[in-house]
């Protein structure tokens, strides 16, 4: 309820239009959106920075609607250790939601990560989404074209030397600042 009331309060703070949804109104996205290429990309988005930006309005070159799962803080805590994320999950899918190019944001759901041929919580959201493309950084994402409709895109992290992901800016103010 008071994750309901945030979401709505922090809509007079935007000049965008919020467009944050739940992993349950995924398929009537879809259908809504049946004529129109969706693009899905995913992320953990702490910490937003330029490359993250970049990343996210790239999206729009391989769709008509740019849709974002944000990993919720439970799944960002198995896949980073428990001091992360720093921000949590709703000011992470506000942040992202926030971003020119990018339609509509969500958390994703949580299941237990497991090592298994194509992750849960992805396999949930494609089946829900049915996205006809998934853009990524991250090559072992390619495997979920196993799952049918969707087309995957490897993008390439370039980021000419510059502090483009989280923990190098965490590391970078704990040594060089401290």
């Amino acid at each position: 309820m008071f994750a309901k009331w945030l979401l709505l309060f922090s809509r007079s703070f935007y000049t965008k239009s919020i467009m944050i949804i739940v992993f349950n109104e995924l398929a009537a996205l879809r259908k809504k959106h049946k004529n129109k290429t969706i693009v899905l990309g995913s992320g953990v988005f702490d910490l937003l920075h330029r490359g993250h930006v970049a990343y996210l309005q790239s999206l729009h070159h391989y769709g008509d609607v740019v849709v974002v799962m944000v990993k919720s803080d439970a799944r960002v805590r198995l896949g980073k250790g428990p001091a992360r994320p720093i921000l949590p999950e709703t000011d992470r899918v506000a942040m992202v939601d926030a971003v020119k190019g990018v339609d509509f944001a969500f958390i994703g759901p949580h299941y237990d990560f497991t090592k298994t041929a194509i992750d849960p919580m992805y396999s949930a959201v494609l089946t829900s989404l049915q996205p006809d493309v998934f853009y990524s950084t991250n090559h072992v994402w390619q495997k979920l074209e196993q799952l049918g409709q969707t087309r995957v895109v490897i993008g390439e992290r370039s980021n000419n030397g510059a502090l483009w992901s989280t923990t190098s800016i965490i590391e970078h103010i704990k040594n060089d600042l401290s």
